[in-house]
């Protein structure tokens, strides 16, 4: 039997369905059917909360959600949004919907071939009794929570749900932000042993730069989870709410072990520079000396060099050494001109 992503992403599935459980309040949860949901698309208190977990971009699923959820109007625009920032918004129910909020997360980027700080999106709709979850990309955090549910350590509703989504997003970064530092021992080892290279400032830029992207998204994530913890629905239990400081608390060490590897970056890509600076500045200080010796070697050959039948003044007495103050005038004038510039500037 083939695993039920693989039967959902084949659009057999009633298209676009990548999973529904029954959350039983004990942290066990089971399958749960399509046509289950049909009769019962909000959950309740007796049976359990309903985890219904989409692919976005499946039209069939995106209909549903439109005709048939029971989601606020308002709310469907950042739950279909493409690229959206985190975020949080309440709605409230009426003319039959429920009321619930919408919470976008983002994740590190753990499918094989794609760049880590290329983060990836969850939007989740919650209510009551009911999670909605749609992704594009998989995440790895959701298959973890999935899994934990049906060995009977997942989330106990709808409430505990998101903050375990968000911790779990948090987690899956930590070793990320490991291998960055690591990543920048090994810049700054090679930095005070001397090395130089175009490589090592290409490896630092790039650490820094992934540092940026990542905090793009994590800090407002941080921002978004704090308000999550202080509005939190009625439904919401104390547990709840501690929960959900727990989980800003994790995205705001991600926050700040981010800000310290980028300031490490950016403090090894100055010295670098400033490195890089000096070096020119000894070459150029080499080729001046060098300059400086062959000027005079320069001048006499030049002098020598000099067709005196030609020259003005070559029959006067005094011709070459009129020559030759005339240079040496030119010279003084080039250099108080020059002084003189440099002064202004």
């Amino acid at each position: 039997m083939p695993p039920p992503d693989a039967r959902n992403d084949a659009l057999d599935y009633r298209g676009g369905l990548l999973g529904a459980y029954r959350l039983h309040g004990n942290g066990q949860g089971t399958s749960v059917a399509w046509e289950a949901l049909e009769a019962d698309p909000l959950g309740d208190a007796e049976a359990g909360d309903l985890w219904i977990h989409l692919e976005r971009t499946a039209p069939k699923a995106r209909a549903w959600l439109k005709a048939h959820a029971r989601i606020p109007d308002a709310a469907l625009p950042a739950l279909f949004s493409d690229d959206p920032r985190p975020r949080l918004a309440h709605f409230a129910g009426d003319g039959g919907d429920v009321a619930g909020l919408v919470i976008i997360l983002r994740g590190a980027n753990l499918n094989e071939g794609a760049a880590v700080e290329d983060m990836v999106s969850v939007r989740v709709w919650i209510d009551e009794h009911r999670i909605v979850t749609l992704r594009r990309r998989k995440i790895a955090t959701i298959a973890s929570m999935r899994d934990a549910l049906l060995k009977g350590s997942g989330p106990r509703d709808s409430a505990e749900f998101v903050s375990r989504l968000a911790s779990g997003l948090s987690d899956r970064l930590l070793p990320v932000l490991a291998r960055m530092d690591e990543r920048m021992d090994d810049a700054e080892s090679s930095l005070a042993s001397g090395e130089h290279d175009t490589e090592l400032r290409n490896e630092i830029a790039g650490i820094r730069r992934s540092a940026i992207q990542i905090r793009r998204y994590i800090q407002p994530q941080r921002e978004v989870l704090g308000e999550f913890a202080r509005s939190a629905p009625p439904w919401f239990s104390r547990a709840d709410q501690m929960l959900a400081l727990d989980a800003m608390d994790g995205a705001a060490r991600i926050v700040d072990g981010i800000d310290e590897i980028r300031d490490r970056a950016s403090a090894a890509y100055e010295e670098l520079t400033v490195l890089a600076g000096e070096r020119a500045t000894r070459q150029s200080a080499r080729l001046t000396a060098v300059a400086t010796v062959f000027l005079p070697l320069g001048l006499i050959a030049g002098v020598w060099g000099m067709n005196f039948d030609n020259l003005p003044f070559a029959d006067h007495e005094w011709g070459v050494w009129i020559i030759l103050g005339l240079m040496l005038l030119t010279a003084a004038g080039s250099a108080i001109a020059a002084a003189l510039l440099a002064h202004r500037r």
